[in-house]
């Protein structure tokens, strides 16, 4: 999926779970979102890592290629469903919460 680094940066919390093992990862030279970098890397069919590609390195056998950014579209994509991500973020700001009034203590 197309993706602008801004796009990434609003959709980063949401990936809980998802590993990010691209070490060539960058949105402005590799512009499209990908959530099966480590099948595609090690020719397996591992869907919980995240990479990004460019156009030429995505095959026919890559699946479906989206040219306008989605959000809900790759978290489903991911395996990640909305009210999922909703509850996971609660989760998190509750436990950062609590975090900074024990610092305050």
């Amino acid at each position: 999926m197309r993706c602008t680094h801004e796009q990434f940066e609003l959709l980063e919390p949401k990936l809980v779970g998802m590993k990010f093992n691209d070490k060539l990862f960058t949105l402005e030279k590799y512009p499209y979102l990908t959530n099966n970098y480590t099948g595609w890397a090690n020719n397996g069919d591992n869907c919980d890592s995240i990479g990004s590609r460019s156009k030429d390195m995505i095959g026919p056998n890559d699946g479906k290629v989206y040219e306008e950014f989605n959000a809900k579209k790759f978290l489903k994509a991911c395996g990640i469903t909305t009210s999922k991500a909703k509850k996971l973020e609660k989760k998190i700001i509750k436990l950062v919460k609590e975090l900074s009034n024990l610092k305050t203590k």
